[in-house]
């Protein structure tokens, strides 16, 4: 009156052709994806150490363009008391005025160039942006 039936099957593969031929397919995506790191890893290094650089020579444009305004401002006032003075006419004197202008808006760009350096190196090294780097080395220049 009562009957029970089960039924079981197990299956193992011996030998299976695409199976060996998608393991050997593998090898090559695991090279190129650790060639693929490798290379991702060096331009991190050389994005880095051009940042780095371009920082310096953003701080030296910045101290060049800063020594030109002193300078720009001192001649100013020695043109002026040439001016009234009568020794030199007033485009002279309005001709040193607007290279003392174009310096100061020339800083004003090297100001900006210089923090966006600095803001693309923290980003560059995964530091938060709003902390502040302290660059030890500095760049021996004659002058």
């Amino acid at each position: 009156r009562y009957s029970t039936n089960g039924v079981a099957q197990i299956d193992q593969v011996i030998f299976d052709q695409s199976m060996i031929v998608g393991i050997k397919a593998t090898t090559p995506n695991i090279q190129y994806s650790e060639l693929s790191y490798q290379q991702t890893e060096e331009n991190l290094i050389y994005n880095i150490v051009g940042y780095y650089y371009q920082v310096f020579v953003n701080e030296y444009y910045l101290k060049l363009l800063l020594q030109n305004k002193d300078k720009y401002e001192q001649f100013l006032a020695i043109t002026k008391l040439q001016l009234e003075k009568g020794v030199i006419t007033q485009i002279d004197y309005d001709r040193i005025q607007v290279s003392l202008s174009n310096t100061l808006s020339q800083i004003n760009v090297a100001e900006q160039t210089l923090d966006m350096s600095i803001m693309r190196l923290k980003n560059s090294m995964g530091m938060p942006l709003n902390e502040n780097i302290i660059l030890s080395d500095t760049i021996m220049l004659s002058n």
